[in-house]
């Protein structure tokens, strides 16, 4: 594993992972909210950002959005304008949601409800994946190693 806490990568041959920690403060909080701009800029020909019912994880990166939006205030960096709020800085997010392409597609596979991580990765890569760490403590930091393997 590479990173600094913030943002790990795990790799295997077939792919390599970018886990990105929404609960950053700091010095890391900028560059952070850089990455992300930038990954969610790339063209779909060179990156494609996959997330799995990723609502909640939009909601993490408005509000990492808005806090780098008021550090940057409080410091004199930005000057708001008008009633502008910070999260409206936050653009469409060009990211494929594994789960929607998975009720799209999976019609009434699934039992007529929305499937979980674990169903989905059994069926499409064969893998099972162990509800233990979807269960653990997220706000613990740092993250362990096994909770870092489970979000990639």
């Amino acid at each position: 594993p590479e990173g600094n806490g913030a943002i790990q990568s795990r790799s295997t041959p077939e792919l390599r992972a970018w886990v990105i920690d929404s609960a950053v403060h700091g010095t890391h909080l900028e560059s952070v909210v850089e990455l992300l701009q930038w990954i969610l800029s790339l063209s779909p020909a060179h990156v494609v950002p996959l997330g799995f019912a990723f609502d909640h994880d939009c909601t993490q990166i408005a509000a990492l959005a808005a806090r780098r939006f008021l550090a940057e205030s409080e410091r004199g960096d930005v000057q708001p304008k008008g009633d502008v709020k910070p999260e409206e800085g936050v653009g469409p997010m060009a990211v494929v949601d594994l789960q929607a392409v998975a009720v799209a597609r999976g019609g009434g596979a699934w039992g007529g409800g929305t499937p979980g991580l674990g169903k989905v990765s059994a069926r499409w890569l064969g893998k099972d994946v162990s509800k233990k760490e979807q269960c653990s403590d997220w706000d613990r930091r740092p993250l362990t190693a096994s909770q870092l393997h489970y979000a990639a």
